[in-house]
């Protein structure tokens, strides 16, 4: 009651003329005062002025505009209400506001409105539609608005490809997705970014797809989108998991000869990938160059570079990393002493695994059955039985 008395005193009759009302609504939309808007709008109502589909439009983008997708919705409910007709660039306002929200159904349930009310679907609409559905991992219903577009005979762009293929990609859905983009790159419309392409490259490597992964990056080169540090960074992981070590150090390469930048992913993934086949050389170079970068190695890269070492009897530099893990201030975890125990174990440094064990403590680090093992058989091999039973006696 309050703000429409202000409201009456502030406009009195200037909200007969409808125009004058717009500019007003304009400037809330502008300024993202999306309650002073509905509030405005409701007042017209009550007063029994003018209320038209400018009216309403303008506050339903000042909603959308302020990221309140409830309140954009009630507005369109409301045009419905006072028999206001609802047009294709107010639907498509809240429909955008649900997208950035993630209300995938609710996006959903307004395209449904606008068939029923027979207001004209554009791709516009459809497109935030596909990308509320990608925030929401609903692949299907992204494919299905894909074939509803076909249906109405609207050209679906690149943007609402990108949008289903993401889609897919959060669901773990790498065919679906591959399928997708391969229509994209055989049609007719420019492809502009390489989101398409990223999306796509990231749901195969999540499925440990490396091959697939390989050949999208080679794709995007014949149709002149250059991957970029995304997209090596995603095939270097891909690799990783699945032990080409040697395919993830020519993406290295790759990068290098393509001037781009390696991040804490690529460097990452492409140590873990020469830790697990043993290559602690090839491991300490990556960790070495990553140092000449403004990237922090912290302790994941750190770890994965120890272990390379102690898999190979290269103990002593296994050793070392925890010492530059606290010179660089870097927590370490338990897999980080484990390590360095397990390194004892195999060179019989019992003292060192035990003084490892205490620092665990002092560190506040839970102590689990490796760490125990490695230090009771270290003692065992040394011939500290004494050592070996106070251990026990401690678990």
């Amino acid at each position: 009651a309050d703000v429409f008395r202000v409201l009456s005193q502030q406009f009195g009759d200037l909200a007969a003329e409808p125009i004058s009302t717009t500019r007003v609504l304009k400037k809330l939309a502008h300024k993202g005062r999306c309650g002073t808007a509905r509030s405005v709008v409701r007042w017209l109502e009550r007063c029994g002025y003018e209320c038209n589909a400018f009216h309403m439009g303008t506050a339903i983008n000042a909603c959308a505009k302020a990221g309140d997708w409830q309140m954009a919705v009630d507005l369109l409910a409301t045009m419905q209400l006072v028999s206001v007709e609802m047009d294709t660039i107010g639907c498509n306002s809240v429909i955008s506001a649900c997208e950035k929200a993630g209300q995938w159904e609710q996006a959903i349930e307004l395209l449904g409105i606008m068939a029923r009310v027979s207001v004209k679907l554009d791709i516009k609409s459809c497109s935030a539609a596909v990308s509320a559905c990608a925030q929401g991992k609903e692949w299907q219903q992204a494919m299905d608005l894909l074939s509803l577009l076909t249906q109405k005979m609207i050209q679906a762009n690149y943007v609402c490809f990108n949008a289903a293929i993401t889609a897919c990609e959060k669901c773990g859905e790498w065919q679906s997705a591959l399928h997708l983009l391969s229509f994209m790159v055989t049609a007719t419309f420019q492809i502009d970014n390489n989101f398409g392409f990223n999306a796509a490259i990231s749901a195969c490597e999540k499925r440990g797809q490396w091959q697939k992964t390989l050949s999208l990056l080679a794709t995007m080169v014949e149709v002149s989108i250059p991957p970029d540090t995304i997209s090596f960074s995603a095939a270097i992981s891909v690799c990783e998991k699945c032990l080409e070590w040697e395919m993830a150090l020519n993406l290295v390469k790759a990068m290098a000869k393509a001037t781009l930048h390696m991040d804490q992913i690529s460097y990452g993934a492409a140590i873990s990938a020469c830790e697990k086949a043993g290559e602690w050389d090839q491991a300490l170079q990556l960790f070495r160059s990553m140092a000449k970068t403004h990237l922090r190695r912290d302790v994941v890269v750190h770890n994965a570079a120890a272990a390379s070492c102690q898999k190979t009897g290269k103990w002593q530099i296994a050793f070392g990393f925890l010492d530059a893990m606290a010179q660089d201030s870097i927590q370490t975890d338990f897999i980080s002493f484990n390590s360095a125990i397990s390194t004892c174990e195999f060179h019989a440094e019992w003292r060192k695994a035990v003084i490892l064990l205490d620092d665990m403590s002092q560190a506040m680090l839970r102590k689990d059955t490796v760490s125990f093992n490695a230090a009771l058989t270290t003692c065992e091999q040394a011939g500290e039985w004494q050592m070996a039973l106070a251990l026990i006696s401690s678990m």
